[in-house]
């Protein structure tokens, strides 16, 4: 049995609040997860993600087919109501997030990939406006002919 169905069984829900109610009906705080979810902790065994109990009640066994993935419509992981929890694909899970969430953190991924600072692709840039080649600019700053290339045309730290 899964740990959702295990908390059903025993009279755990969720109201059309997204509150966590108690086998006797009364409203639960529960606890977060490191990444916010609320959850049902239990003593020793693993804690139970509201998000997931409210599926479970609205979606029943579905919820445990192969790539479904709980979503909550709105975006907001902390939105247990049964109104805003759907199934879907991963894809279509992160594309349930805010589209200026999801560029906030395509973004803060980049930099961390990033080899230059926004300080050198300005000099960079302002040293290609200036005249100096692609084979002078890659010994200048150390790096790939092709990075050269995409950053100077744009297709690299469009936000610089």
């Amino acid at each position: 049995m899964h740990k959702e169905e295990e908390v059903f069984v025993l009279g755990y829900r969720v109201d059309a609040q997204g509150r966590l109610l108690n086998p006797q009906g009364r409203v639960l705080r529960g606890s977060r997860d490191s990444n916010g979810y609320p959850r049902i902790a239990r003593k020793g065994k693993p804690p139970v993600p509201v998000h997931q109990l409210a599926a479970f009640q609205k979606f029943g066994c579905a919820m445990y087919r192969k790539g479904i993935e709980v979503r909550h419509k709105n975006g907001d992981h902390t939105d247990a109501r049964p109104s805003n929890i759907l199934l879907g694909t991963h894809s279509q899970n992160m594309l349930d997030v805010p589209k200026d969430v999801r560029l906030a953190r395509s973004r803060a991924a980049a930099r961390v990939q990033r080899s230059l600072s926004d300080k050198e692709v300005r000099a960079m840039r302002a040293d290609h406006e200036a005249g100096m080649p692609y084979s002078k600019l890659v010994v200048r700053y150390g790096i790939a002919k092709s990075t050269v290339a995409f950053v100077i045309q744009g297709k690299t730290y469009r936000d610089v």
